[in-house]
């Protein structure tokens, strides 16, 4: 474990600030303790949960500005809206059924997202 990252200025709670105001608020908060470190570099940041990724991508933005070849992040949960939960469970049973009118069909009488899937995966962003 590397412990690469400062602490350089205190910052409000994530969780007690509205999503549009989370990445205002911890810009400028985080600083890189050794480039040596850091340089050329795949690291994963590792963290509780993530809401919206402010704090994860504030990290990660100072390691690549430090010279890290590349960011990643592990977190345990993902924290969603409900009506994101609701889409990725209607993008989940679209996938799942087996051609697009059965999807189609689900949407029109109400049925999808009307079961929680088994496991969801999610590949993207911070």
């Amino acid at each position: 474990m590397l412990d690469a990252l400062a602490r350089v200025r205190e910052t409000a709670s994530q969780a007690d600030l509205p999503a549009a105001r989370r990445a205002a608020n911890v810009r400028g908060a985080f600083a890189v303790r050794s480039e040596a470190l850091v340089a050329d570099c795949i690291l994963v940041l590792v963290d509780d949960v993530s809401t919206t990724g402010a704090t994860l991508n504030a990290c990660a933005g100072v390691l690549l500005g430090a010279g890290a070849k590349e960011v990643r992040a592990l977190t345990a949960a993902r924290a969603a809206s409900l009506s994101l939960y609701h889409c990725a469970l209607i993008a989940v049973n679209a996938f799942t059924l087996s051609g697009t009118s059965s999807s189609a069909k689900m949407a029109e009488t109400g049925q999808a997202g009307s079961q929680a899937p088994q496991s969801m995966h999610s590949s993207g962003s911070m």
